[in-house]
This record gives C-alpha cells, sequence and structure tokens, in this order.
C-alpha cells in the first residue's frame, strides 16, 4: 500500500469517527495532530480536504515527508488494519476498504456465522477519498465475539481488494498480451 493509500485509509477513519485523531510524523521531526480537540493543528474535515486535492495534483511537501500514521483520540489500533472506537456510552471496532459500498454489503451479507441481530455494521462511504468506513458494534459484553466478526470482516474485505488490484493490473495488461500473442499467431 502506497503512502496515498495509508493516508486516505488513515483520513477516512479519522473523519468518519467522532473523537478520532491522528498524529502526522514527518521526516522533519514534526508531527502533525489531525482532530476536533483544540490543541490539534487541523481539524479532520479541513485534512480531508487537503488529501482529496492532493489526490489530483502534488501534494504539499509536508505530506510529502510524511513517514508513519498513527491514531489516537478514541482511536486505538488493534492491528490488521482494525480499530477499537471508545466511547462513553458505546464500544465498537472500525475499518476502512476501498471496496466499493455496494460490494462492501455483499461481503457483509456473505459473512458465515453471523447473526446480524447479534452485531450492527454501519457503512460510510466517501467517494472523494474512494474509501468506505464501516463500523461494527455488538452488546456490552459480547466484545470478544465482535472482535471475531471484525477481524474476519476485515480480512475478507483485505483479500477482495487484493483480488480487485490483480484483476485491474490484468485488464490493463490483457490489450497488449492479446495483441502480441496474435502477432505470434498464438490464441
Amino acid at each position: 500500500m502506497t503512502h496515498m493509500e495509508h493516508l486516505r485509509i488513515a483520513v477516512g477513519i479519522a473523519h468518519a469517527t467522532h473523537g478520532g485523531q491522528l498524529r502526522l510524523h514527518c521526516s522533519t521531526g514534526e508531527c502533525v495532530v489531525v482532530g476536533a480537540h483544540p490543541a490539534a493543528d487541523i481539524d479532520a474535515c479541513k485534512m480531508r480536504q487537503i488529501v482529496v486535492a492532493g489526490l489530483s495534483r502534488r501534494l504539499s511537501q509536508q505530506l510529502e515527508q510524511l513517514t508513519s500514521i498513527e491514531f489516537a483520540g478514541t482511536l486505538e489500533d488493534l492491528g490488521g488494519g482494525v480499530l477499537r472506537v471508545e466511547r462513553p456510552d458505546m464500544e465498537s471496532r472500525t475499518f476502512a476498504t476501498f471496496l466499493a459500498p455496494c460490494r462492501l454489503i455483499d461481503v457483509i451479507a456473505e459473512l458465515p456465522d453471523v447473526d446480524d441481530t447479534e452485531v450492527e455494521a454501519t457503512i460510510r462511504p466517501d467517494s472523494s477519498l474512494g474509501v468506505s468506513v464501516v463500523e461494527l458494534r455488538a452488546p456490552l459484553g459480547e466484545f470478544g465475539m465482535l472482535d471475531d466478526v471484525v477481524a474476519r470482516l476485515a480480512a475478507r474485505c483485505f483479500a477482495e481488494e487484493v483480488v480487485a488490484s490483480v484483476h485491474e493490473h490484468t485488464s490493463q495488461n490483457e490489450p497488449a498480451d492479446v495483441a502480441r500473442r496474435q502477432g505470434r499467431g498464438e490464441q
């Protein structure tokens, strides 16, 4: 995954999550704090605008020097692209994917052994960033089950992204390969 893809995912999550913060570490030693907190350097909405603008043109020098992204605020990195979201009234798990929302709905529906009365999913698509943020919630005390479901769902989404990427790469190269084979008399 490129730095820009990591940034799109992180900013998408921070923008979609109340209380979510990011710490963007730069090669200059500077740390830019993104969030709604008064001590933040920039809010998530403004950071989102910068990233969206950077998708179509060169990013500012500061963003080009980005070395790492750290989640903070209400977000705790659990690994594997999954984050714990803690709020006074509930706890949930979240992750972001490059899958289109319609495909994401299918992936969620196809996930085996999930009782939709026990786990509630919310999808927050962000077409400008090209990501969908997924938040899963379960009744209090069911966090073990929630962790299992989110781990399986995130893994399935990431696998779908790889398949889509390979398919896209193969499709882009296919016309040249077909023409080359036809030129050699191959089928």
